[in-house]
């Protein structure tokens, strides 16, 4: 991909994330290929298609922001671009309860005929953040 493209998925990549925990997941959803895959945090979340992969990222969440954000471009094909990062996932103020955790993303970016388009996106925690249900 030429740069200006890469930095445009680069972009996107740290809009799609701010948007969705602001409640916002049109945007990510809308960049998703219609074949995608996403694998989030939780176990159930290992889903093949745009469809199902948007009923999953409407679900109920809390709004938050991101801190300490890092982002990176890892690869780069000619039409396949891998941008990986971490941060802090942080409560808005107006939630009654305070948490931040850190994760990992990578999102896989094509470029196709109708723009950069998302083929799978991973989002993960640290193994020592999560408590077991006790």
């Amino acid at each position: 991909m030429q740069k200006k493209v890469v930095q445009e998925a680069l972009e996107l990549t740290r809009e799609c994330l701010s948007r969705y925990w602001k409640l916002d997941p049109e945007l990510v959803i809308s960049c998703c290929a219609e074949d995608v895959l996403w694998t989030g945090a939780l176990q159930k979340q290992f889903i093949v298609g745009k469809e199902a992969t948007a009923e999953d990222l409407r679900g109920t969440m809390k709004p938050c922001y991101l801190m300490e954000q890092e982002f990176f471009v890892v690869q780069n094909t000619g039409t396949i671009c891998t941008v990986a990062g971490r941060y802090l996932v942080t409560t808005d103020e107006s939630v009654e309860f305070f948490l931040q955790v850190q994760q990992r993303c990578t999102f896989v970016w094509e470029q196709m005929p109708e723009g950069l388009k998302i083929r799978h996106m991973h989002i993960s925690n640290p193994l020592g953040e999560l408590k077991a249900a006790g």
